[in-house]
């Protein structure tokens, strides 16, 4: 099969169900005008680690909580294009309901800076899900919290 078929069939796997390697198809995905054996190396490593785990999958349900949890993380500069990358999650209920991984048009100044706009991109999206809730449920209790943003922490 192809690179580029093959980066396709994969980005559409991880984009629909899996997060945690929408990170290593984002990155192999940008060399596939021109792909290296180092890369085509890669990309079987990802489609074999895919297909080991592929019982394991996001779920949405448990104890029913009201509040969305939001965690994010941010990349200042560790990338040769010194542009900021961006991931977050957003959790309700247990389960995962929106995440995203991107590279941002933006070159941050600094780490306090790649923060602030990671912290940004959680919270529009948070609100948008907060404004989608509101008008399928009706107001909430005045008073009652509806998000709780944290960055991520590295184990």
């Amino acid at each position: 099969m192809p690179y580029s078929e093959a980066i396709g069939s994969v980005l559409w796997l991880v984009v629909i169900s899996r997060p945690d390697a929408v990170y290593a198809v984002r990155t192999l995905s940008q060399f596939i005008q021109n792909p290296g054996l180092a890369h085509r190396e890669a990309l079987k490593h990802v489609i074999s680690y895919l297909g080991i785990t592929k019982n394991l999958w996001l779920t949405f349900g448990g104890n029913i909580e009201t509040m969305v949890k939001g965690y994010f993380d941010s990349d200042w500069a560790s990338q040769q294009h010194r542009n900021l990358i961006l991931g977050f999650l957003l959790h309700f209920s247990h389960g995962v309901m929106s995440w995203s991984l991107k590279k941002q048009n933006v070159i941050a100044l600094s780490s306090t800076e790649t923060e602030y706009i990671a912290q940004t991109h959680v919270v529009k999206e948070a609100v948008g899900y907060e404004i989608l809730s509101v008008k399928c449920k009706g107001r909430k209790k005045k008073g009652s919290p509806y998000c709780v943003i944290m960055k991520a922490r590295s184990c």
